[in-house]
């Protein structure tokens, strides 16, 4: 899940910086946010991490369905499944598949 932290490593890579905790307001971040090497990179502010956050977490949102099929495939065994099909000429694989994808379809 996205949070200031992610934000702050990918967008601001190249700074050299610490952060105590997980801010959930303005105040709270320029009380627990140290630069130690800024790097030439800008000093984030508030407003530009929470522009970011938003920007991530809706990208997060959006692969929810992803991250819901790869855990139901992760828990099947698809090779004994596809072993399985063709010793006994079925189609069972093909069917799991198809039923976690109608239980997650992409948005």
């Amino acid at each position: 899940m996205p949070d200031v932290t992610s934000v702050l490593s990918e967008k601001y890579k190249g700074m050299e910086w610490s952060l105590n905790g997980s801010p959930t307001s303005e105040a709270e971040f320029k009380s627990s946010f140290t630069i130690h090497k800024a790097n030439g990179v800008a000093e984030p502010t508030w407003s530009a991490i929470q522009t970011e956050l938003t920007k991530i977490q809706a990208e997060y949102d959006a692969q929810a369905y992803a991250r819901s099929r790869k855990e139901e495939y992760d828990k099947l065994n698809q090779f004994e499944l596809i072993y399985d099909d063709k010793q006994n000429s079925t189609d069972n694989w093909a069917k799991e598949i198809k039923a976690i994808k109608k239980k997650y379809p992409k948005n």
